[in-house]
């Protein structure tokens, strides 16, 4: 497998990408296998409610391409905290891995 080609871009550029559904992110989340890289208490700095945690998750298909990296805020109940979106590290679109 070839590695994609890397763009740099700003934040608001990736989240773009990702809120526009250029690579139908959310729906094809469930359909992809997930890696767990980071799972730590939120810092205090985030300001998030006691006990929520700082998740960052990358996202791969079944030839194991990764195609997205995610971070959330993932509070004691269950619901996501911050923005209540996941917030995209890294987004493989049309073959080009664009991260921020």
């Amino acid at each position: 497998m070839n590695k994609a080609p890397r763009i740099r871009i700003s934040e608001n550029e990736l989240r773009g990408k990702f809120n526009r559904n250029e690579g139908g992110y959310p729906a094809r989340r469930a359909s992809l296998k997930v890696h767990r890289i980071y799972d730590e208490p939120a810092s205090p700095t985030s300001k998030q409610q006691p006990g929520t945690r700082s998740i960052v998750d990358s996202y791969y298909d079944e030839a194991g391409q990764k195609v997205m990296t995610l971070h959330c805020f993932l509070k004691p109940d269950g619901t996501l905290g911050g923005s209540g979106r996941p917030d995209p590290k890294e987004l493989l679109v049309d073959g080009i891995m664009y991260y921020k």
